[in-house]
């Protein structure tokens, strides 16, 4: 464990890097559920636009309205891989400054999985929820099955014409 800030300038630095650390964490947090969200909103206007376009058998028009819904899933997918792995950056710092200095071991009377102990250190220590449950699961599966069905009505409006 690093030592115990021992001047204002060492205290100073280290809420320097903490504020640093969570506003990374929160801006790139807050930017991945913001393009999700805008995301299913894309995908719902896609797919009624899709539909109406079927009903008024406007094929190509079809076919278009569901590529653009495919590869705005597949643009969705890349955009949350890239912003799940700023967040990932920093949570590894986060969690530096919590075992160092917020949760350090050596002044906890109890294990490193209790309740005491740090949120991102009980989580690696096998706390967290089962990979089912977890955002990272739910929004990729989510983007990819959205994907695979605007593909589907792709070739489904493509074999219809």
């Amino acid at each position: 464990m690093p030592d115990e800030p021992k001047s204002e300038i060492d205290r100073e630095l280290l809420q320097l890097r903490l504020d640093y650390a969570w506003r990374w964490f929160a801006l790139h947090a807050k930017q991945r559920m913001t393009m999700f969200n805008y995301f299913l909103v894309a995908s719902g206007i896609l797919a009624n636009a899709y539909g109406l376009l079927l009903r008024e058998d406007f094929w190509e028009a079809a076919i278009v309205a569901a590529s653009i819904g495919c590869l705005a899933g597949l643009v969705s997918w890349g955009l949350d891989v890239r912003n799940r792995q700023l967040v990932k950056l920093a949570e590894e710092v986060l969690a530096n400054i919590e075992g160092d200095y917020v949760f350090p071991a050596e002044s906890l009377a109890s294990p490193a999985d209790s309740p005491s102990s740090g949120i991102l250190a009980r989580e690696a220590k096998g706390r967290e929820p089962s990979f089912l449950f977890k955002h990272r699961f739910l929004i990729v599966s989510l983007e990819l099955v959205v994907t695979g069905g605007f593909l589907a009505a792709a070739v489904y409006a493509c074999c219809m014409r």
